[in-house]
């Protein structure tokens, strides 16, 4: 699903007009429809529906669903920001409409606020038509007064387009903002709205055709994945099929107190339909995994007195890369000794898929090994805002104040698929792609999570899916199977073994997505 920034939809807005002509007054109408539609799809007829129009285009969208809910034998109240006289376009046509209907509404001044509250008291709905997604900068003070007593309110609250004093581009409140139950936005969501901080504040998220052509929205590189997306994305399960379709997956993972990393890895990708898996961990581990995981194949490998894999590894790795389909580097293997060079070493001469995390980005960031990649155009980099931090050398608070501008622009810069890790984790591709993931749940933000998503990656690109598409469908996958866990386990007792047991449902649930 596409997701555009605050400014692509005033572009679109302006082409649809211009390009298609369809004149603005029937793209308002149209929003206003789809605004009256959802409430009286929430509230009883005869019920009372409060209205708060600003001055804008949403103010304008607040009149046309307020005339249509009028009509349609509600009570409603209705607030504007300014007198009706004071607007000019669209919102002057629709106030004027209002008025000739003999509506009742009144023009908020301090006075009024106490007026408010009470018809606030008395409503079964508030629709917010206060601002919209053009507003940048703090929120005046009259605004934020109005705002304060819709959030003190008990009433349900529908947001036009996007609650009022929420940044379209950021998701961050101008102050304050409304929080909203349920937010009808038109188009395609808007960037701020799909992401933390915003998510509490959007409500329930409903996106409202208008009548905009979809081609205007091609151009956007940002998307909301879906369920539709990934059950169409997924590797085919061919009837007559043998493992070796399904691909031979390597995993180097793991060292002394980190076996744990290496064993979630190599279950989640047996989870998520690799043929083959062969997990590679130091030697001295091998009879804890060989008894720990009895459906892949382990390789024991010569390792360093501090039980870590030795660079000296690096031949018999080599000679068992060349049979693969796809590898996995990182979980669990520290980046003491040569272990940053041998990763490092590993990336830069084997061309086959790859998902590096935890400590194979470390190592990279130390050896700035991310320029010597073999095949970075097939390279997943799964890191959180720390190893990110550490590969952009800069620090998390960075990362953190702009994730899809950080995600997007490493990936770009690495021409690597780049996966960053969070609530509403980012996937981006190389071309500038931005994919935000809806699934997952706090539960999930525990050690080990990482290392399932590495597994499951790894795993479909072991059955040929390309790089963003797999980094995609196994995020979402991810998350979803953290939400079916945490239906039986709860949010505090979640584990990631909970999660890779719920991988099969949910690649069951994807599957039948219509």
């Amino acid at each position: 699903m596409k997701v555009v920034t605050g400014e692509k939809m005033r572009e679109i807005d302006e082409q649809a007009v211009r390009t298609f002509k369809i004149p603005s007054v029937v793209l308002m109408e149209n929003a206003g429809r789809a605004v009256a539609d959802q409430a009286a799809a929430l509230v009883p007829k005869g019920k009372r529906i409060t209205i708060l129009a600003g001055k804008g285009g949403n103010g304008g969208d607040a009149l046309v669903a307020a005339r249509y809910l009028h009509n349609w034998g509600y009570q409603v109240k209705l607030f504007l920001m300014t007198s009706p006289e004071q607007l000019s376009g669209d919102p002057k046509a629709n106030a004027d409409m209002v008025v000739a209907l003999g509506l009742d509404f009144d023009v908020i001044q301090e006075r009024q606020l106490a007026k408010l509250k009470v018809n606030f008291a008395a409503s079964e709905l508030i629709i917010d038509g206060l601002l919209g997604t053009g507003v940048s900068g703090r929120v005046s003070s009259s605004v934020e007064e109005v705002i304060t007593l819709v959030n003190e309110s008990a009433c349900p609250v529908l947001s036009i387009d996007i609650p009022s004093g929420l940044d379209a581009k950021s998701g961050r409140p101008m102050g304050v903002c409304v929080q909203a139950d349920y937010t009808v936005t038109f188009g395609a969501p808007k960037l701020g709205m799909v992401q933390y901080p915003a998510i509490p504040f959007v409500g329930q998220l409903i996106i409202a055709d208008i009548g905009l052509p979809p081609s205007l929205f091609d151009s956007s590189p940002y998307h909301l994945v879906t369920g539709s997306y990934v059950a169409e994305h997924l590797p085919a399960r061919p009837a007559d099929a043998h493992k070796g379709i399904f691909g031979r997956l390597f995993i180097l993972a793991g060292s002394v107190g980190m076996t744990g990393a290496a064993s979630l890895t190599t279950e989640a990708a047996l989870r998520s339909g690799a043929g083959l898996v062969t997990l590679a961990i130091p030697e001295s581990l091998n009879p804890i995994l060989e008894v720990k995981l009895t459906e892949s194949m382990t390789m024991p490998l010569p390792e360093e007195p501090q039980g870590i894999v030795g660079y000296r590894a690096r031949d018999r790795i080599n000679q068992f890369l060349s049979q693969c389909d796809a590898w996995a580097v990182g979980p669990g293997l520290t980046t003491q000794g040569e272990i940053p060079h041998l990763v490092t070493d590993l990336l830069a001469e084997h061309s086959i898929p790859a998902v590096v995390d935890a400590d194979g980005l470390n190592g990279l960031a130390q050896t700035g090994g991310v320029e010597r990649l073999a095949a970075p155009e097939k390279t997943v980099l799964t890191p959180h805002p720390g190893e990110l931090a550490r590969l952009l050398h800069t620090d998390i608070p960075t990362i953190q104040a702009d994730r899809v501008e950080m995600a997007q622009a490493s990936a770009m810069s690495f021409g690597t698929v780049v996966v960053l890790k969070g609530a509403r984790t980012i996937v981006a591709g190389p071309d500038g792609s931005v994919y935000i993931n809806p699934t997952g749940n706090s539960g999930m933000a525990t050690g080990g999570s990482g290392d399932a998503l590495t597994g499951i990656i790894a795993a479909l690109l072991a059955q040929g899916t390309p790089a963003l598409a797999a980094a995609v469908c196994g995020v979402y996958v991810h998350g979803l199977a953290g939400d079916l866990a945490v239906k039986l386990w709860g949010n505090r007792s979640l584990v990631p073994s909970d999660l890779i047991a719920c991988l099969g449902q949910a690649f069951q649930e994807i599957e039948t997505t219509e």
